[in-house]
This record gives structure tokens, C-alpha cells and sequence, in this order.
């Protein structure tokens, strides 16, 4: 698998779920290998350089709030451009409850 590989010295696996097909899954990579703790990765994106709001599903906004610091989402800006970039937001829940971070869920 392309997207499988081992990382951290192969004491972590990293999946792209939606590799083959759509998962419905709330979460677009899988990163670390059971029994070890687990960290569940939503990839948001947009041609923007400075859109600062997305869109969390229901399912995804419950799946964050269960994984809490294990649930992170990785902003990337300018998608499909030489100038992308990407933000990590590590634990989206704590930013959401702090008020850092507004976010809109789609029901």
C-alpha cells in the first residue's frame, strides 16, 4: 500500500482510509498501530490562501469530541497549488472549548 507505511523507527503505521473508496469514516488518516494510542487525522482543505472556517459533519464533530487530544485536523490553504500549506490544529475539542477556534457543524 502507498499509503500504508511504516514511521517512528516502524512503531507506527500510518492508513489513508479513503485510499480505495469513501469510508464514511470520520476521519481521513489512521496514525499508530493498536495496542499504542491511536491518532485519528481529518484532512480539511481549500484553493483559498485565507479561509479560516470549515465544515466538521455530525459524526465527525462527536468522533472529536470522544478522541479529544487524539483527534486532530490538518488545514490545508491554496490546495493544488505550489504555494499550499498546511496548519495542524491538535486537539480541535480543547481549542473549540478555550474559544480559540469557531467551528460550523453540518447536521
Amino acid at each position: 500500500d502507498r499509503y500504508q507505511r511504516r514511521v517512528h523507527g516502524g512503531k507506527e503505521s500510518v492508513t489513508w482510509m479513503n485510499e480505495k473508496e469513501e469510508s464514511r469514516k470520520p476521519y481521513d488518516i489512521l496514525v499508530g498501530t493498536p495496542p499504542s494510542r491511536l491518532r485519528y487525522i481529518e484532512v480539511k482543505s481549500t484553493t483559498s490562501d485565507s479561509k479560516t472556517t470549515f465544515e466538521l459533519s455530525s459524526h465527525e464533530y462527536v468522533t472529536a469530541t470522544q478522541k479529544g487530544e487524539q483527534y486532530e485536523v490538518f488545514r490545508v490553504f491554496n490546495a493544488g497549488r505550489p504555494d499550499g500549506r498546511v496548519v495542524r490544529i491538535a486537539n480541535l475539542i480543547g481549542h473549540v472549548e478555550r474559544g480559540d477556534i469557531a467551528i460550523w457543524v453540518a447536521l
